[in-house]
């Protein structure tokens, strides 16, 4: 199962030589691949993490209703030093809710984002609250559940990629073993440093005061700056959504059109047998003859990525009648299948704008 481990003859040529220029290669492809594994597998174990959180709730846990009664705004930043720069605003509403005993508790929220509109200040929510820590909560939202369904689909999607780009080899678990030390090197800033002996519960009372502090030290927006700040956004959006619709529109049509096109061409196109030859990455070349008996070569460039072309041995040609160079690969129940994906993308980019535009209407109408 594990024999490709002790197979280094891709590093060779034919004559026995070692080839540089394959190790390279090797590394590259490595390096990009163990990049996308990496941040597949980050992206689904935080999904994994975000689904068991919020469909299991411990014994010290329960929902309750809270009002949220204002919103405090950070601006995480990149870098170190004088050379920081700030990425988007992150909003993380404050809540005022009551325990089991009728007391009034002012608890900060565990989660934040940068959308604004769902945070408004005397809005009522249900939140999840752990009573080992009152003073954080958790808001309980669909969104918790859409986000990492999303993030396990992306993530996905990447180990299907990972896997079409290129043949695992021992070059490849070399470099993937480094990222991952890499990585686990960058982590250690949240164990307990061996110079302060402290034990496990004092290490997290002193992260969760560190939290505290830092939390607390934002700026909390009241509910006539969070309107300020929402009807500036509203007004912005209100100016972009035409040329949002037309893209929209544009992505539609386009997607339909070339789809059509292509079923026309298919139709009227001379269909002949093709071969593929192995390239480089996710690409294959395909060889078919015209007409005339002449070899025609053509690459294509998304073989790995459709099932019914990554590993096929020959494959349905259609070319034109006029030209045989004019010609498109057969993918079986695939065909096509980018020029839906725009038209996917167009649907839900009107569909989202529609929705956005009728709930602005709602919320501007309140304010």
């Amino acid at each position: 199962m594990l024999e490709f481990m002790y197979d280094f003859s891709f590093l060779y040529e034919k004559n026995g030589e070692f080839d540089i220029s394959a190790l390279f290669q090797n590394l590259i492809i490595a390096y990009v691949q163990g990049t996308v594994f990496s941040i597949g597998a980050i992206l689904c174990f935080f999904a994994i993490v975000i689904l068991f959180s919020e469909i299991y709730t411990l014994k010290s846990q329960k929902y309750c209703m809270a009002k949220i009664i204002g919103v405090r705004v950070g601006s995480p930043s990149v870098g170190t030093g004088a050379g920081k720069t700030s990425r988007s605003t992150i909003y993380y509403p404050v809540f005022e809710y009551r325990d089991r005993h009728g007391k009034t508790i002012v608890a900060e929220s565990l989660s934040g984002s940068s959308l604004l509109r769902n945070k408004i200040p005397g809005t009522k929510v249900k939140v999840k609250v752990d009573e080992e820590s009152p003073e954080w909560v958790s808001p309980k939202s669909a969104i918790w559940i859409i986000i990492p369904l999303l993030m396990l689909g992306i993530s996905i999607g990447m180990g299907i990629g990972l896997y079409s780009l290129h043949d695992i080899t021992p070059v490849t678990v070399i470099v993937w073993v480094l990222i991952a030390i890499h990585f686990l090197w960058g982590r250690r800033k949240f164990l307990p440093p061996q110079n302060m002996h402290l034990n496990k519960f004092e290490f997290k009372l002193k992260k969760k005061a560190e939290r505290d502090e830092k939390r607390k030290s934002l700026v909390m927006l009241n509910a006539d700056e969070v309107a300020l700040i929402l009807k500036k956004e509203d007004r912005f959006q209100q100016i972009a959504l035409p040329f949002v619709l037309i893209i929209a529109c544009a992505l539609l049509y386009g997607g339909h059109y070339l789809d059509r096109q292509q079923q026309d061409f298919i139709a009227s196109a001379v269909s002949v047998e093709g071969t593929y030859e192995e390239m480089s990455g996710i690409e294959r070349r395909v060889l078919y003859k015209s007409p005339k008996g002449k070899l025609i070569k053509k690459r294509d460039p998304l073989a790995k990525l459709f099932p019914s072309t990554r590993s096929a041995k020959t494959i349905r040609v259609y070319h034109s009648r006029s030209s045989a160079y004019n010609a498109v690969i057969d993918r079986g129940i695939w065909q096509g299948a980018e020029f839906k994906l725009m038209m996917g993308v167009g649907g839900l980019i009107l569909f989202q704008s529609i929705m956005a535009a009728f709930r602005r209407r709602s919320r501007m109408s309140r304010m």
